[in-house]
């Protein structure tokens, strides 16, 4: 009855040595799954924020990159732990803020380069064919004479009948503060209110014939350090010489610009992290 007994209490110190080293090798292996998932995110991370920039030293950005993608790599990089490598990513990040607007001006001249160029093709051709048709007859030329004659007396009685409002509307149009809004290029949040496709942090509020009264750049995700940071963006949705001809007070600005002649109030909102929010209104 003794040895049965010791060979019992044998039995169980086995199974439990046996259970303890299992547990701390379910322990190892929980530990390296978790130190493998962090690896993981850190280098998709990095390999994301390199995916926005068209060198190794981070000083321009890749052609086609967005708006929306910068944000997307931002989000993806503040959920990792923190660390050296999250803080570099950070800064990545930031400076990739920072090459926005000039690289938005940029493609939008590129474009337009490309559009000129086919523009001065179409000229061309369009003037062969005028010298073609300069050597016609009188007679078609005559007739061409009256028939301008008529567009244009046609055009003088159109104007003649425009309604108070459509002369209100061209009123505006030479003196509106910023520009009128491409419903195409908008997604609307209210009858008044809509955020911009290509821009997605920024929204538009509108008056009478879609004028441009007020926007909102919301930097919420990626605040802002500074207001010297702002700048470019209020530049960017004013006037390229756009410069802060004064302080109204401690959250807010006023903006003036020489080419347009106009003055802008911008008004920041501010956070742990910075400023979070930007907001241009015409100055009253």
């Amino acid at each position: 009855m003794v040895k049965m007994r010791y060979l019992f209490m044998v039995a169980m110190a086995s199974l439990g040595l046996l259970t303890a080293c299992g547990n701390q090798s379910e322990h190892n292996n929980s530990s390296s799954e978790q130190t493998s998932k962090k690896t993981s995110s850190l280098e998709n991370a990095k390999m994301n924020v390199d995916g926005l920039f068209s060198d190794s030293k981070h000083t321009e950005l890749l052609e086609g990159t967005t708006y929306k993608q910068i944000k997307s790599v931002s989000k993806e990089v503040s959920k990792l732990p923190n660390s050296e490598e999250k803080e570099k990513l950070l800064k990545d990040i930031l400076t990739a803020q920072k090459l926005w607007p000039d690289f938005v001006n940029k493609t939008n001249k590129k474009n337009s380069e490309s559009i000129k160029a086919s523009e001065s093709k179409a000229n061309s051709k369009s003037e062969s064919e005028k010298i073609k048709s300069e050597s016609e007859s009188a007679a078609k030329k005559a007739a061409q004479d009256s028939a301008s004659k008529a567009t244009s007396e046609s055009i003088q009685a159109k104007e003649a009948a425009k309604t108070d409002e459509e002369k209100t509307a061209d009123k505006l149009e030479k003196n509106v503060l910023f520009g009128y809004l491409d419903k195409n290029k908008a997604t609307e949040v209210n009858s008044s209110y809509y955020q911009l496709k290509d821009f997605d942090y920024a929204h538009v509020g509108i008056g009478d014939h879609d004028i441009i009264k007020s926007v909102k750049l919301d930097f919420k995700d990626t605040p802002l350090m500074n207001k010297d940071e702002a700048v470019e963006y209020v530049q960017s949705f004013t006037a390229d010489d756009a410069t802060k001809a004064s302080e109204r007070d401690g959250k807010s600005d006023y903006f003036h610009s020489n080419k347009t002649g106009l003055d802008y109030l911008v008004r920041y909102t501010t956070n742990d992290d910075g400023i979070s929010l930007v907001l241009i209104y015409p100055k009253q």
